[in-house]
């Protein structure tokens, strides 16, 4: 007698009751957290000895490890200042130098931006005299257009670089004498 083989797994195993397919998940439900209840008031606020109610006044750099008062004469001098302090901007002839130098090479303000690695901000701000003064970038600006934009005078012309003095040449040592040759065979 020939057996048939069954024609699907579920055939297989219909008999068998440990491998009978059911699910046990159960249903998860995510909420959100509820909101704390505000707690109440404990009853009257606390007096001292007098029956009066306690300072409630914010104490300066309380809880924090500051033992000396930041408070001062310095301080004083600063509330007392009545001037208007402004940060120092570039000046009208350098950005009429940089612009004039980025248009004599047929640069935009986005090319020049990224020939000295800023952003086109940064050479706009330059260009309209907004930008607080800054070597670093000015260095950068006068390498790639050859315009002098730093120091008192001569703003705006070309950018002469003073060639750097060479180091004096040491003077020649003679040469050392060979070490004196010990022992070994003498004629």
């Amino acid at each position: 007698r020939r057996q048939t083989l069954p024609s699907s797994l579920f055939d297989v195993f219909k008999g068998i009751e440990m491998f009978q397919i059911t699910q046990d998940w159960a249903p998860v439900v995510i909420r959100a957290k509820p909101k704390p209840k505000p707690k109440p008031r404990a009853g009257p606020p606390v007096l001292d000895a007098n029956g009066n109610a306690p300072d409630t006044e914010k104490k300066f750099a309380a809880g924090q490890n500051k033992h000396f008062p930041t408070v001062g004469p310095s301080a004083r001098k600063l509330d007392e200042e009545t001037d208007q302090l402004k940060h120092r901007t570039v000046s009208n002839e350098v950005k009429m130098a940089i612009m004039q130098g980025r248009n004599a090479k047929g640069l935009k303000q986005e090319d020049l931006a990224r020939l000295i690695n800023e952003p086109k901000g940064v050479v706009a701000e330059f260009e309209a005299g907004r930008a607080i003064y800054n070597e670093k970038v000015l260095t950068k600006m006068e390498k790639v257009l050859q315009v002098k934009l730093r120091g008192r005078e001569g703003i705006g012309g070309p950018l002469v670089s003073e060639p750097k003095p060479k180091p004096k040449a040491a003077k020649a040592k003679a040469a050392p004498k060979p070490p004196a040759k010990r022992g070994g065979y003498r004629a």
